[in-house]
């Protein structure tokens, strides 16, 4: 083969390669787009915002949609309260700390006063907090992450301190430096693309674990609740097991009208007229889920995590990465022709492509 005959076979080699690539982008791009017919599955019955990470949430009527999660839409002369944007950490290893730990976070709750002011309550003490502006003036390791935040100041922390923590110091407030400031979960996305394709950088939330929203299905808990009970019937227990309630999953969207775990099996989810989700990812659960919100007190069974293992699991290959049982869906926004301003309302259809 002479010098121009190999020029030729190169050119057709790197031609094919490039064929290759492109219809495999093309591919990707398809899938990343919903492709089908609508098909109404349910309807919305709660919408739940936890401003604070691990702290108390709020049921709403109706809320706003951003990239980085929900939003309430608040009284005149308000601030809105977006979901998961604040976080409580410590200062002196620049971590952030959740109920897992600290179960009595639970108890606190969030209210907007005005335009530039939130408060915070714990038991029947009140702490008012002027929001910060500017930068982000630090981070702390968010599992994996670094993550910004502007610190909320030291009255905060000292509230904290005296009654939320028991005096023990260290314990800081933490805002979202904005909605436009993104996470960077690169290298998850990189180890998580061959079982996960669909886990992009830019569905995540502010101090959320990791996606901006998650959706619960009733029939999903209740069978799981169902499951509870007869466990405890073949183990001919005394006991009355009481049930999970659905607010221990934290989801932001509850759906009625599916049955148990189809919404696994989803992979796009339309809620109203307009917006549009990509589910990417089961939400395996942590022991969060044991903790009763209402008394701050883990179920001595290890209840719903045990059940949950008997037949929760993810697949050998999911499971590598995710031990954990699953309850729910990650989802992400799909911004194609969306705004940041769309409204979703309790009653809304819920509808999936297929």
């Amino acid at each position: 083969m002479d010098s121009r005959q190999k020029i030729a076979c190169a050119g057709v080699i790197m031609g094919l390669g490039l064929v290759m690539v492109a219809r495999k982008v093309w591919a990707r791009r398809a899938r990343n787009k919903p492709s089908g017919v609508w098909k109404q599955v349910g309807t919305v019955t709660q919408l739940n915002l936890y401003p604070v990470k691990s702290c108390r949430g709020i049921p709403l009527n109706e809320c706003r949609i951003s990239s980085i999660g929900m939003e309430n839409i608040p009284e005149d002369g308000c601030m809105a309260l977006g979901d998961r944007r604040m976080v409580i950490y410590k200062s002196d290893s620049m971590e952030m700390i959740s109920a897992r730990t600290y179960c009595h976070m639970l108890q606190i709750r969030v209210f907007s006063r005005s335009e530039d002011e939130i408060s915070l309550t714990f038991d029947s003490h009140l702490l008012k907090v002027k929001i910060p502006q500017g930068k982000a003036d630090r981070k702390i390791r968010l599992w994996t992450e670094q993550v910004p935040l502007i610190d909320a100041g030291d009255e905060a922390a000292e509230w904290l301190q005296k009654y939320v923590f028991d005096g023990k110091p260290n314990f800081r407030l933490g805002f979202w430096p904005g909605v436009e400031v993104r996470r960077d979960i690169s290298h998850l996305v990189k180890k998580y693309e061959q079982v996960y394709p669909f886990m992009r950088n830019d569905f995540t939330g502010a101090f959320s674990d990791l996606s901006s929203f998650l959706l619960l299905n009733e029939s999903s808990v209740e069978d799981l609740n169902d499951k509870i009970a007869q466990k405890s019937q073949d183990q001919d227990s005394n006991e009355d097991p009481a049930a999970v309630s659905i607010d221990n999953f934290r989801g932001n969207f509850v759906i009625r009208g599916p049955s148990a775990y189809e919404e696994d099996n989803w992979s796009w989810v339309r809620i109203g007229d307009r917006v549009v989700f990509r589910n990417y990812k089961p939400c395996t659960r942590c022991s969060l889920t044991t903790i009763d919100k209402e008394t701050s007190i883990k179920n001595k069974h290890f209840e719903p995590l045990t059940t949950l293992k008997t037949y929760r699991l993810l697949d050998e290959k999911k499971r590598k990465l995710d031990p954990s049982p699953a309850m729910g869906i990650y989802m992400g926004l799909w911004t194609d022709g969306q705004t940041n301003d769309e409204i979703i309302r309790v009653g809304d259809p819920v509808y999936v492509c297929e």
